[in-house]
């Protein structure tokens, strides 16, 4: 049944949320067909559909992928970053389908063993992918692939239908009721600490994760800039969520490209984006110009914040925010526009209540770093479970909290720092080395583009690395590099071994994964003791001197 229309004035507004019933995909999209038809809420390089459009298109979506897997089905979608890949999922979700986004950089045994495990039907696919995609599906559920682009007949059990059946206009476009507590989607972890698992979520909670009320972000008349991939909450949810959301525009951009941003940017008429830390680093290593503050931005959403925060901002003369969230969590701390720092995450979300726990999950008094975890009277807000992992699942909400793996702790002003993932904590000689503090001097050295610090076994604790990528055209004096982060860290904290890298592998959202540098250990490594460069509580000592 299509939803009816909005009572007049139906607009998000301040912290008033909606019921749970109605924080849904389709109501979303009634609301604004209604309210504005002819503003503009998807484009891309190549088209623009206005919320009427798109009302349309994506109950024709909807109706044409019921008949392939029937209300509550899943389907894989392995698509790019356009307009087009976003009416898919508006598709699904409109018609109460389960939706499995896939990195479109996978393949083989990693692709084949998510296809596996979401037990999907049917899949809608790239050309470009369909190939790799149709190899890892076979002795899967999968029955059915329909390809976006040219394709070719399927094999092995598997129909591979075009796409121009998704817009098939004869379609009846009556859906089925879709409520805030039904499945939306399966969302695939980033596995930053081991194989991703499959996070069952509902249409509140993905839309509690994006919504402008809690998060902030786009407005109305904000044009917003997608440039996390679409298979990511971050750039499907926070980015062009949060804008229809909003009842403004979202523009997807292909990929982040840090070298035509700005130039992007105004062209589109991009008013406002969500970046992850890395990006933000990139734009701000770049040469200064005279037009640095002459762009169509008011507001960027970066997290965790830069450490240059305040410089950027009146470089770029953007407002930053930033905030905390996790697939299976949603969105739990923000910081206002304007009121971001470095190494703060927010204040805690008004449908919340957090805690930091120590190993026996006790409380920790203001400004002891123990385990954030989090809870809810609304549970249609957070994970519901770890797909076909009933352990996983208890384990992660033991004793009704949410436990999410990262150490922080509440500072003075009850705001919320991060200070590591747990399983990336060092223990040094009796003490705790934050990587994140360790970073964050290593990163500011004038050679330094970026860096990653882990801890790796020594003869008899933990020793500290640092992986390192150069600022191009920049080499790296080693022991000058220790003698700098000796001037500002304690002793225990400066890292012994150094490798420097090309690049450091992450995640889809821009995450470091640490979890192969602490495998790949010291081989190959810089080490200082070998060098004979020693730190203590006395300075640096270099040979004999």
């Amino acid at each position: 049944m299509t939803p009816p229309p909005p009572p007049a004035g139906h607009l998000p507004s301040g912290m008033v949320l909606p019921p749970i019933a109605e924080r849904t995909v389709p109501q979303v999209l009634v609301d604004a067909a209604h309210r504005t038809p002819g503003r503009v809420a998807l484009l891309d390089r190549t088209a623009s559909l206005t919320y009427g459009q798109v009302w349309d298109v994506a109950r024709r979506r909807a109706a044409a992928l019921l008949d392939v897997v029937g209300a509550g089905g899943r389907v894989l979608t392995m698509t790019d970053n356009t307009v087009d890949g976003a009416l898919t999922w508006l598709g699904l979700a409109s018609g109460g389908m389960v939706e499995v986004p896939v990195n479109t950089a996978y393949r083989g045994a990693v692709l084949a063993r998510q296809i596996q495990d979401s037990a999907a039907t049917a899949a809608v696919v790239e050309a470009e992918y369909l190939e790799r995609f149709l190899d890892a599906a076979e002795g899967t559920a999968v029955r059915t692939v329909v390809v976006r682009g040219r394709g070719r007949p399927g094999s092995g059990g598997i129909t591979v239908a075009d796409g121009n059946l998704l817009d098939d206009a004869s379609l009846p476009a009556a859906l089925p009721p879709v409520t805030g507590t039904d499945p939306m989607a399966l969302m695939y972890t980033s596995g930053t600490t081991g194989r991703s698992k499959g996070v069952v979520v509902t249409q509140a909670h993905a839309y509690t994760y994006g919504a402008p009320q809690l998060l902030g972000a786009a407005g109305p008349e904000d044009t917003a800039m997608v440039v996390l991939p679409l298979f990511h909450v971050g750039g499907q949810w926070a980015g062009a969520y949060n804008a229809l959301i909003a009842g403004g525009a979202a523009y997807i951009a292909p990929r982040f490209a840090g070298e035509t941003f700005w130039e992007e940017a105004r062209e589109h008429g991009c008013t406002y984006a969500l970046l992850v830390v890395a990006m933000a680093q990139y734009l701000h290593q770049q040469p200064r110009r005279s037009d640095d503050a002459d762009n169509t931005f008011t507001r960027l959403f970066v997290a965790p914040v830069l450490r240059e925060a305040e410089e950027f901002a009146a470089r770029f003369d953007v407002e930053i925010g930033t905030g905390y969230g996790s697939t299976e969590a949603g969105t739990v701390f923000t910081a206002d526009f304007g009121k971001a720092r470095p190494g703060g995450c927010g204040w805690p979300r008004p449908e919340l209540e957090t805690r930091i726990v120590d190993a026996e999950d006790h409380p920790l008094p203001d400004g002891e770093t123990g385990e954030l975890v989090v809870r809810t009277s609304e549970p249609a807000i957070m994970m519901r479970e770890y797909l076909g992992l009933p352990d996983e699942t208890a384990q992660a909400w033991r004793g009704g909290w949410y436990h999410t793996g990262d150490a922080m702790y509440v500072d003075s002003d009850g705001q919320y720092v991060y200070v590591d993932r747990l399983g990336d904590a060092i223990r040094r000689r009796g003490e705790n080395v934050p990587s994140a503090d360790v970073e964050s001097v290593l990163n500011a050295h004038p050679a330094v583009f970026e860096c990653a610090v882990v801890g790796v076994a020594g003869e008899s604790e933990h020793e500290v690395l640092a992986a390192v990528v150069l600022r191009p055209g920049h080499e790296l004096d080693r022991t000058d590099l220790i003698v700098w982060a000796a001037e500002r860290l304690p002793h225990f904290m400066v890292p012994r071994y150094l490798r420097v890298v090309d690049e450091l592998e992450r995640t889809p959202s821009g995450k470091i994964r640490k979890r192969p540098l602490r495998e790949y250990g010291v081989s190959d490594a810089w080490d200082r003791e070998a060098a004979d460069v020693h730190v203590s509580r006395r300075g640096v000592r270099i040979g004999g001197s």
